[in-house]
């Protein structure tokens, strides 16, 4: 839609100026959450910059070694070109994670409770990540003559005209609704909601509103299995392990 802002002798991307406010909003409601909650800010702060930057990484990583490793292996270099672009969510989920998590078994933290904190924040970070998607143009969707195509200047470029569903906005308003869910669920059964909870939710939620965007998407994702991309398939087991996880924990507790 609009990828750039273009000024007289410069312009400015859209894709990082939304995702840098969107970065820098989370930061400051991870601090009001930690706040909130009784969580120490100081070192909920230094869980979330690192996960971000392991987050960072495995998004890019993902990227790199899955959709386009043919490209990267003769031109390697390109690998640290971030800037212009190239990152999976759900490698960022992956890298983030695993950093988190590293680090609050490092300061013999219980994860669980930090998992809960971070289930809103995740949930609405991508919600406005995805409209960094929109104006940049890419994961657009499939051809349509409904009201809803739009088109995408990064396809009229290439010569192409047709109208496309806009995913990333479809994302980012089912996100938004599971953004709501969660801080209805937190506010209204904060007393019966077992530590991790929260977060299965989330998991549940994030992967049957990614299943649905990836259905509808058409856009160049690396290699497809059995016709989905791969991002399809780590939604799925995202949903299921959120439901495997929530079950555990409705199990009542042990007198």
């Amino acid at each position: 839609m609009y990828p750039e802002f273009q000024f007289e002798s410069w312009s400015l991307s859209t894709y990082y100026l939304v995702l840098s406010i969107d970065f820098c909003f989370m930061i400051f409601y991870l601090r009001h959450r930690a706040q909130q909650r009784g969580f120490p800010v100081l070192q909920t702060l230094d869980l979330g910059i690192i996960s971000s930057i392991c987050g960072f990484l495995g998004a890019r990583l993902l990227h790199v070694f899955y959709e386009a490793p043919a490209y990267y292996f003769k031109n390697p270099l390109s690998v640290f070109l971030f800037w212009e672009g190239g990152y999976v969510f759900f490698g960022g989920i992956l890298g983030g994670l695993f950093g988190g998590l590293l680090w609050l078994k490092i300061k013999r933290k219980n994860p669980l409770p930090y998992l809960d904190l971070f289930a809103p924040i995740l949930a609405l970070g991508y919600a406005i990540g995805r409209l960094a998607c929109f104006l940049q143009g890419c994961c657009y969707g499939q051809e349509t003559h409904s009201i809803l195509g739009v088109h995408f200047d990064s396809l009229i470029h290439t010569g192409e005209n047709s109208l496309r569903l806009p995913t990333q906005l479809f994302a980012s308003m089912g996100e938004l609704v599971l953004y709501l869910i969660l801080i209805f669920i937190e506010k209204k059964q904060s007393p019966s909601l077992r530590e991790g909870q929260l977060f299965t939710y989330w998991m549940v939620g994030h992967g049957i509103n990614r299943m649905a965007m990836e259905l509808f998407r058409n856009d160049p994702r690396g290699p497809l299995l059995f016709h989905m991309g791969l991002s399809f398939w780590l939604a799925l087991g995202l949903f299921i392990a959120g439901l495997r996880f929530n079950l555990y924990w409705r199990r009542p507790s042990p007198l």
